[in-house]
């Protein structure tokens, strides 16, 4: 366990103790050291602590019986109530609990009474079996602690269900808010879609009559266009009545002209 420097040190250290108690003795590194070893051995003192709890400590008694044959045994009994509810006090007086002080003081009595209950089923169950059962003050312990993380978990859960409540609740009072004001701006939307329609019907109607006076003067176009169409059908009947009279003619012509032209010759040249 020391190292070689420590352990000349521990041996000069114990020369004057050594001379004192032993003066004849010579202090050699040997007899510091066998002196060393006595001290350690009258005032060493180890304590083991064992809980009876399961097999082992059974288990261990048997593979190791100095245990029980060179130890001196300490048996501790079970907590009595006011000492249950003085160790719950402690601990959760620091932990948050949302609740009021006489509930919390209500809720560490509960915690004393279940310990309490549970050491007295255990020594009802060995008198009816015969079979050792414990619940130690660590077992207490864990069903503190056990409590502190359970109640932390839920109360986590309780507080994300609230928030998303909250969120909710204020997603609906917005949307609340916004319906109201959609509602309003669909009241001035409404008005204004009666007026235009209103406008709408009038311009109709100016389009209706504008509408069968331009039928009117359709009509009146449609029939010049007839009459005209008339006329140019006829001009055309006559031109090509003419044009074939013309190529009719166009023989008698030719031979007057020759004709002419022979006769201003010979009365030429006469």
């Amino acid at each position: 366990m020391f190292a070689r420097d420590e352990m000349d040190e521990i041996c000069q250290e114990l020369v004057p103790v050594m001379k004192k108690q032993y003066p004849r003795r010579p202090p050699t590194n040997e007899n510091l050291y066998d002196y060393f070893l006595s001290r350690v051995r009258q005032n060493l003192h180890v304590v083991l602590c064992f809980s009876p709890v399961g097999e082992k400590f059974r288990k261990r008694g048997l593979q190791f019986p100095g245990l029980v044959a060179n130890c001196t045994i300490d048996w501790f009994l079970r907590w009595p109530r006011d000492a249950l509810v003085a160790v719950a006090d402690h601990f959760l007086s620091s932990f948050n609990i949302v609740c009021t002080d006489a509930i919390k003081k209500e809720l560490v009595q509960c915690m004393g009474s279940v310990h309490d209950g549970v050491a007295e089923y255990c020594s009802q169950y060995f008198q009816k079996y015969r079979r050792s059962t414990h619940v130690t003050p660590k077992s207490y312990l864990s069903f503190i602690n056990g409590y502190k993380e359970i109640y932390s978990q839920k109360l986590n859960e309780i507080e994300s269900m609230a928030k998303r409540m909250n969120d909710g609740l204020t997603r609906l009072v917005e949307a609340e808010k916004a319906v109201t004001v959609m509602k309003e701006e669909l009241t001035i939307k409404e008005k204004e879609l009666d007026i235009a329609n209103k406008k709408a019907d009038e311009v109709l109607k100016e389009v209706a009559v504008k509408k069968g006076a331009a039928e009117v003067v359709k009509q009146q176009v449609q029939k010049v266009k007839d009459t005209a169409q008339t006329l140019v059908d006829e001009i055309n009947r006559d031109k090509m009545e003419a044009n074939a009279q013309l190529e009719n003619a166009k023989p008698a012509l030719l031979v007057r002209r020759f004709c002419v032209c022979v006769k201003a010759k010979f009365s030429f040249e006469i």
